[in-house]
């Protein structure tokens, strides 16, 4: 456990390192909430519904999936491929921890961060503008169980798709299409709801929706 939280400790003060690029990142969260309330209030004009959502609850969904997305994002695929390719992962293959646990608590310490400058403000913004009278007692805990599950395959999904460096010499297509498939999947472009009843079925049956629809939802 000594060598986890060291990894976690490392990866969380590289990230206070990188201040403008965590500051970035939330100015692009911001914009990009404000594209999708200028998009959903044309969508959902004279009071119209979609999907069993609302105007105001399109517009949650949409905020509450932006910020989860702080909290599971990981580069590993990317650190995996490289790795592959330049002939580096023996570095991580040596070490006293396996290769896994290793890239869970760095992205555990590195998350951390965003939890602190990126979530809970955000949070915290979406609670003043909603209210918080929709929230049951349960649902907090349900709703941290659902981050953890999300945090997991998040990572484990970018570990599938860098590890396909083994077998094609550029995967860039490769993870441009998973990750792609990802999001559309998961309900961080549109809720799950939206789409034709057989094709939620279809949709439900993968586990992409536990990264973002469940959570938002």
């Amino acid at each position: 456990m000594l060598r986890h939280f060291e990894a976690a400790k490392t990866s969380f003060n590289s990230a206070v390192q990188y201040r403008a690029g965590m500051a970035l990142t939330i100015l692009m969260t911001v914009v990009n909430v404000g594209i999708m309330y200028v998009v959903w209030s044309t969508i959902f004009a004279n009071g119209a519904t979609y999907g069993n959502y609302n105007l105001d609850q399109i517009i949650l969904h949409s905020a509450l999936a932006a910020s989860l997305f702080s909290l599971m994002w990981d580069d590993w695929n990317n650190m995996l491929s490289t790795a592959i390719h330049d002939g580096t992962l023996f570095k991580y293959t040596i070490r006293p921890v396996s290769l896994f646990h290793y890239a869970f608590w760095w992205k555990a310490g590195h998350r951390l961060f965003a939890l602190i400058i990126e979530f809970l403000p955000s949070m915290a913004t979406i609670g003043l503008l909603f209210g918080i009278d929709f929230i049951t007692p349960e649902q907090p805990l349900a709703f941290t169980a659902a981050i953890i599950l999300a945090f997991c395959y998040f990572l484990l999904f970018n570990g599938f798709v860098g590890i396909s460096a083994f077998w094609a010499k550029r995967n860039d297509g490769i993870n441009w299409v998973m990750i792609s498939t990802r999001n559309l999947l998961s309900g961080l472009i549109i809720p799950l709801s939206f789409y034709p009843e057989a094709i939620q079925r279809v949709f439900f049956f993968l586990p992409f929706q536990h990264v973002f629809y469940v959570p938002s939802t």
